[in-house]
């Protein structure tokens, strides 16, 4: 049987300037917890084994649900629903978020109001960090330092912060400093090239 598995190179997440959401918690990297790749070129095998077959190639930033732990390895799956395993050496507690729908205008403020200034429009695929959360609104930031608030119906996991997919609180659940609105003319944050392998099982 074929397989085409789907896991994407996408935008890479700035260590430094977001290391205060680092959650260094059991609970961050147990069962159910969001968690996301350190570095590029990272395997997802079809077992939990260095031997295992080669289901694809992840990169840094890349968010990932844990499904199981065993030994060393994580049974993880992505925001189209790709499962495979990865070595537990290979994920961090650092949260991100990544785009699903076709396009996505980031705004100042966390509302749907006809006023709210769009900051920037990211296509499906990218990936941000996420700041806080604010009932159905998330704020993320661009690893180019691009902030902004988008519905989170719009982005996987919906809320990082959480061990489940339940939808977030109704209170911010982040605590990172609120920036200043941006009144730049809308811009693009483009998709990095794809990556996949595929394999004959």
């Amino acid at each position: 049987m074929s397989i085409t598995p789907t896991f994407f190179r996408h935008s890479l997440l700035s260590g430094l300037a977001l290391s205060f959401i680092l959650l260094f918690t059991p609970a961050a990297h147990a069962k159910n917890a969001y968690v996301s790749v350190t570095k590029d070129g990272t395997i997802i095998r079809t077992t939990p084994s260095d031997k295992g077959a080669k289901h694809g190639e992840v990169f840094a930033g890349f968010p990932l649900k844990v499904l199981e732990r065993k030994g060393d390895w994580a049974q993880v799956v992505d925001f189209e629903g790709d499962k495979g395993w990865v070595s537990n050496s290979m994920i961090s507690p650092r949260k991100s978020v990544i785009v699903k729908e076709k396009k996505v205008s980031l705004r100042e403020s966390p509302n749907s109001d006809a006023g709210n200034q769009i900051v920037v429009n990211a296509r499906y695929g990218v990936t941000f960090a996420p700041l806080e959360v604010k009932g159905e609104w998330i704020m993320l930031r661009h690893e180019d330092g691009t902030e902004g608030w988008v519905n989170n119906d719009q982005v996987w996991p919906a809320n990082p912060f959480e061990t489940s997919d339940r939808k977030p609180a109704a209170a911010a659940s982040g605590k990172a400093k609120k920036q200043p609105a941006k009144k730049a003319t809308p811009k693009k944050i483009p998709t990095k090239t794809k990556k996949t392998k595929g394999h004959r099982k």
